[in-house]
């Protein structure tokens, strides 16, 4: 199907450049040169896609992608056509990082722009990884590969606003990210369970503590606690020295349990998991696709109820981010800590027709090769299955895309 491209760029000899390039493409190609032009054709005719040129006067991304959701044309992609300093020290957050589904970099040609429009015809969004590791954080050369920082997951729902899975340290390094960026954001930050190497990032995320962002934290209640309660704790004047009141982000909280509900628009699914406490996994639908985050969790060998309950949640699933702290051999001694072999969540995966697995929670004294080794042999047990389901190691900075 042919795409309807319009481009946003008051410079017409760039614009027809860029546009010859897309027509050449089989797309339909239009040039407006302000915004107010740009919005109305919208409005009478959305486009699949707007191509802005970053140096456009007058034009911020953020708010344009604002006013088409307000209007109902979030479906819009919006890419940002940028222009790289040559030094490589602006100092500036790239546009696609700021405001857009993507940039081109320019000059670019035909292959560039037809990868891009193949990639972002998919409704992909973006899934980054801050953090991997399990029951400590775990700095040090035998980790450099895949990351020594505790539980953190994004994916990022629009320009402006995010889902965040668990709040460990890794959530430290996202902050400085959007701190970066310049923008007020909105955050939708779902807890898997109260444990510090879960929570523990949270009061050095530096865009809590900024009045023009909004957070909502979802989580599950403790037996003997409320879930708000639980992270106000952590920050009490005996543990940390600033207190929670000291966040002057609009902070809202949610206490989930099993069930289905709707976050940012899109639904989601709890399940109970096996792990001391009370611990919640969770199954996201975006752009009809499903993302599954199942961390801490026990599958004891030979226990075919808990696999089943695991199996049902992730069916189907796209990706799947489960935790597999542990390798055969850690059990029988083990049992009850709350965390599954790697060869049981990749028997559960296959019996779910996932997609893509990542396993993650690693050891905090499991090194990178070792890793290495567990994906090696993850890989030949799928294979042996004849199975095609992806297989790998979830490592800080890896971004994927849903």
């Amino acid at each position: 199907m042919k795409s309807l491209i319009y481009f946003l760029d008051d410079d017409p000899v760039d614009a027809d450049l860029c546009a010859t390039i897309v027509r050449s493409l089989g797309c339909e190609a239009l040039i407006y040169q302000d915004v107010p032009a740009l919005v109305a054709a919208s409005q009478e005719r959305a486009p699949d896609f707007v191509f802005l040129d970053e140096q456009t006067r007058g034009v911020n991304g953020l708010d344009l992608s604002r006013q088409f959701r307000e209007l109902g044309l979030q479906d819009i992609k919006l890419v940002v056509m940028e222009t790289p300093d040559p030094s490589g020290k602006s100092g500036k957050p790239s546009a696609s990082q700021v405001v857009a589904d993507a940039r081109l970099e320019k000059p670019f040609g035909h292959q560039h722009v037809q990868s891009l429009l193949s990639h972002l015809r998919k409704g992909t969004l973006e899934l980054r990884f801050w953090g991997v590791r399990g029951s400590i954080a775990a700095p040090g050369p035998s980790h450099d590969r895949y990351g020594g920082n505790t539980s953190c997951v994004t994916l990022r729902l629009a320009m402006d606003e995010y889902m965040i899975f668990d709040a460990g340290t890794g959530i430290r390094e996202f902050g400085n990210f959007l701190i970066g960026l310049g923008r007020p954001v909105r955050l939708h930050l779902l807890i898997s369970h109260a444990h510090w190497d879960h929570i523990q990032g949270l009061p050095f995320f530096r865009p809590a503590y900024l009045p023009q962002n909004t957070m909502t934290i979802y989580g599950p209640d403790q037996p003997e606690s409320s879930f708000a309660q639980v992270i106000a704790d952590q920050m009490q004047a005996v543990y940390f020295p600033v207190p929670l009141t000291a966040m002057q982000a609009q902070l809202h909280f949610q206490t989930l349990s099993e069930g289905s509900y709707t976050v940012a628009g899109h639904p989601v699914r709890t399940m109970p998991l096996h792990h001391p406490g009370s611990t919640l996994g969770y199954r996201v639908g975006v752009n009809g696709k499903s993302f599954v985050y199942a961390c801490d969790n026990e599958i004891a060998p030979g226990d075919r109820a808990l696999r089943q309950r695991l199996t049902d949640f992730g069916r189907d699933a796209h990706i799947m981010v489960a935790d597999a702290q542990y390798v055969p051999g850690d059990f029988p001694a083990k049992t009850g800590w709350g965390h599954s072999s790697y060869t049981e969540v990749v028997d559960t995966a296959l019996e779910a027709r996932v997609r893509h697995l990542l396993l993650t929670h690693h050891d905090p004294d499991r090194n990178d090769d070792a890793l290495d080794a567990i994906v090696e042999d993850a890989r030949r047990r799928i294979a042996a299955q004849g199975s095609d389901m992806d297989c790998s190691a979830a490592a800080e900075g890896v971004v994927m895309y849903l």
